[in-house]
């Protein structure tokens, strides 16, 4: 398998907002160890925290907007199994949630998507690093790009098996709303695009963006509550992963509720 870096477009590259220090200067300071899939030593959740990127960027700038191109052999190329059910993590940050589920389910491929290419290029080093080969992440404005992936990923004849939106931006400022990654658009872009059954898991620690991500999808006559989720209930619908993503864990530590919900295409 070739290496995992090769396929990002050319108007991801940051800007001078964001003036970051060479990524594997800061993969060497945030001690993110080699880690062997074999040994009994699991790798320690906050091993990049060290790690420090710009944490916010404006989706809507010219910078952004750029659809994605795809390399015709990019699927192979990123993952050693590429017919394997793939999960499309929108939002994936740091990649964390991406890399332990990977670890821990060899048999699914995970795809995360983030705006923020010197980020992406970090979560790569760590993909490597784990030596993970069901495991690959890309920059992109999910808003552009993510119908443009699925579409690309069904005609190859891949299952979609889950796409999950963690713990999105809230973008409090009512100026800013617009910004938000779950917008009516988008929601009726995937309705067009994905198969009957395929699920879209919502989560957030703040019960106003999920409410609001859920009422996005189940006002569209396209979509209806998975088996077992009710978006009246969102703090007491449970996730379905073994994995929690570390704002999650962060929250629930706090004795801080999490409100989530899955729908399916109906």
């Amino acid at each position: 398998m070739t290496g995992l870096g090769a396929h990002f477009p050319s108007c991801r590259l940051s800007t001078a907002t964001d003036d970051l220090q060479d990524v594997s200067t800061r993969i060497e300071k945030s001690g993110d160890r080699v880690y062997n899939p074999g040994s009994t030593q699991r790798p320690k959740q906050k091993e990049h925290l060290k790690a420090k990127f710009r944490q916010h960027v404006n989706p809507l700038s010219d910078a952004y907007q750029t659809p994605i191109s795809l390399a015709p052999r990019w699927i192979e190329e990123a993952f050693e199994k590429p017919s394997q059910k793939i999960v499309v993590d929108v939002g994936c940050a740091k990649g964390t949630w991406i890399l332990q589920n990977a670890e821990a389910n060899p048999d699914t491929n995970y795809l995360g998507l983030e705006i923020r290419r010197p980020v992406v290029e970090y979560c790569i080093e760590r993909a490597k690093r784990w030596e993970l080969t069901n495991a690959h992440f890309f920059a992109t404005n999910a808003n552009i790009d993510l119908p443009i992936i699925m579409t690309d990923l069904l005609e190859r004849g891949v299952c979609i098996d889950m796409v999950t939106i963690h713990h999105p931006d809230p973008h409090f400022k009512k100026r800013h709303k617009k910004r938000r990654v779950v917008t009516d658009e988008l929601v009726e872009e995937i309705a067009n695009i994905v198969p009957l059954g395929c699920r879209i898991f919502l989560q957030s620690d703040i019960e106003d963006v999920c409410h609001n991500m859920a009422n996005s999808f189940l006002r569209n006559a396209k979509y209806q509550p998975a088996h077992g989720y009710d978006s009246s209930r969102l703090g007491d619908n449970a996730s379905p992963h073994s994995v929690m993503t570390e704002r999650e864990i962060a929250t629930l530590n706090k004795g801080l509720p999490v409100f989530r919900m899955m729908v399916e295409r109906a």
